[in-house]
């Protein structure tokens, strides 16, 4: 690199606005010199804007461009001091095409300059002209090869409006979920209702009839009202297909077939060349749960087993999730029908039923409660066996933290309980019994059978940790060793993670004391 010329004196512009006594250098002032005359005054209707330029102490001056200078540039070079510049040789020149002025005194950095202008690309540049504000937003990089910084948060700021605008209507099935009457789901409706109408969602549900095997997702569209089947077309076409399949029926009326009464179920004692196939699904609850009890059955030796949780789910939102389909289409006519059946449903439950033609009901009112219990009496209609070889365990929610929440799920489960006892291949859980203090209040830590207190629920004190999924998995083996006999397999429950031998379920749930007689009837 050619040696640098001697530095000279910048050119006098006054006090700075950072140091009243001194100047843009940090100088003491003192008056403009002849060789540099002070710059001409701006006319008064341009305000004079000041901006800091801060460089670290200790740099010295920047290496010069690479490249070669633009005529302009060049035409700028050729003028001494009064363009603003240290010099006119390039390479005294600090930045090149970036901008920045090299202090002409050999000092290491600036603490400030007082400009007129905002400098950028090696030119000085008004910044009250289009050009200079956009510079001034950063969204022209002062530097050749990188990208500004406005540039890059507009780029992330589009990607996120089209992943919102594309998954509009899965978010709107996730908030009708969490609540249908505040205000996020009000924006969810918009949104959704803005991106169906310009058909942005269309990628999506590409993508979820492709991964659905070409058929509609069960999900509904998620604009409110009820989709699908409903769980009593569901109970009578589950009727029809058996009536077809001429298994369990009998003589009717005038001479007609219906179905016969159903009987207990018949199961086979597993071996371990022959295990039974174990099927456990539901809400979130048994996101942990449903783990937790396939590794219990699995390592008897007797069990196949699969978990099959879905966060967010229930039998109020058919519109989000449609259960009763999905049990009927998928799990009892899928690939491995199961032997056993393990169930959840109730901590989503509890929110308003929309139903069709934009109708609904609000939560727990008798409406509510009836229609609930018809679905729960359809869906168990629905998992009968056609043999009566199924065996299916419903189990209740677990207390809550939540008095709201809990209030509802009181109720939810005296449902399961009254319509189980309708079905004698359907075995009512009282999982409240296994997670709570003796009164029955909610308990977030219990001790085992090995008498040690353990933490058994999650933070939001809804769900199961690891030690609860591990007492309550237990419970349900010990519970299904009532009806199928296990005897080929040495069941020993370690004392760390079971309930102690005091904690049983209760005979029967109690009804609500404000329980409405309208809520018990259902339709057949």
């Amino acid at each position: 690199m050619p040696d640098l010329p001697p530095p000279t004196s910048p050119p006098d512009e006054g006090p700075s606005p950072f140091d009243p006594a001194g100047d843009a250098y940090g100088r003491a002032a003192s008056a403009p010199s002849e060789a540099a005359p002070a710059p001409p005054p701006r006319p008064a209707s341009r305000p004079v804007v000041k901006v800091a330029v801060a460089r670290s102490a200790g740099r010295g001056p920047a290496a010069p461009a690479a490249e070669d200078p633009t005529p302009r540039d060049r035409a700028r070079r050729a003028g001494a001091g009064g363009d603003g510049w240290a010099g006119s040789d390039p390479e005294a020149r600090s930045g090149g095409r970036a901008g920045r002025r090299a202090p002409a005194d050999g000092r290491a950095g600036l603490s400030g300059v007082a400009v007129d202008d905002v400098v950028a690309y090696g030119e000085p540049v008004d910044i009250f002209d289009g050009r200079g504000l956009a510079n001034l937003l950063y969204f022209r990089s002062a530097r050749p090869g990188m990208m500004p910084a406005g540039m890059v948060l507009a780029i992330v700021l589009c990607g996120m409006l089209v992943a919102m605008m594309v998954n509009a209507d899965a978010t709107l099935r996730k908030s009708n979920s969490k609540c249908n009457d505040c205000w996020r789901h009000a924006v969810a409706e918009a949104v959704a209702y803005t991106s169906n109408l310009i058909h942005a969602t269309a990628p999506r549900q590409a993508l979820d009839r492709a991964r659905n095997g070409g058929k509609e997702p069960d999900t509904g569209t998620g604009t409110g009202t009820d989709q699908g089947l409903d769980s009593s077309e569901i109970a009578r076409q589950a009727e029809a297909d058996r009536i077809a399949a001429g298994g369990g029926v009998a003589a009717g009326p005038s001479g007609t077939v219906a179905v016969a009464a159903a009987a207990k179920p018949a199961i086979r004692k597993p071996v371990a060349t022959a295990p039974l196939h174990l099927w456990v699904g539901g809400d979130s609850i048994v996101g942990a749960f449903g783990p937790a009890l396939q590794k219990v059955v699995s390592d008897t030796g007797l069990f196949t087993a699969v978990s099959d949780a879905r966060p967010s789910t229930g039998l109020t939102r058919r519109d989000y999730y449609n259960w009763p389909k999905h049990l009927y289409d998928d799990v009892v006519h899928g690939g491995s029908p199961p032997d056993v059946m393990v169930i959840m449903f109730g901590s989503n439950d509890v929110q308003g039923m929309p139903l069709r033609g934009n109708q609904g009901y609000a939560e727990l009112t008798p409406e509510w409660l009836q229609e609930y219990r018809q679905r729960v009496h359809d869906t168990m209609k629905s998992l009968r066996g056609k043999d009566d070889d199924r065996l299916v365990i419903w189990m209740g929610a677990p207390k809550t933290g939540n008095a709201r929440l809990e209030r509802g799920l009181e109720r939810l489960n005296y449902i399961y309980w009254s319509e189980a006892q309708k079905f004698p291949y359907i075995v009512y859980f009282d999982t409240p019994a296994f997670l709570s203090n003796p009164d029955g209040s909610y308990a977030a830590s219990l001790p085992n059978a090995d008498g040690k207190v353990q933490l058994l629920r999650a933070s939001d004190n809804i769900h199961l940790n690891q030690a609860g999924a591990d007492r309550v998995a237990w419970a349900v083996l010990n519970k299904l060793s009532g009806s199928v006999d296990l005897s080929a397999a040495s069941l020993v429950q370690p004392p760390d993670k079971v309930a102690p031998p005091t904690v049983k379920e209760r005979p029967e749930v109690p009804r609500p004391a404000d329980w409405p007689d309208s809520a018990d009837q259902i339709n057949e």
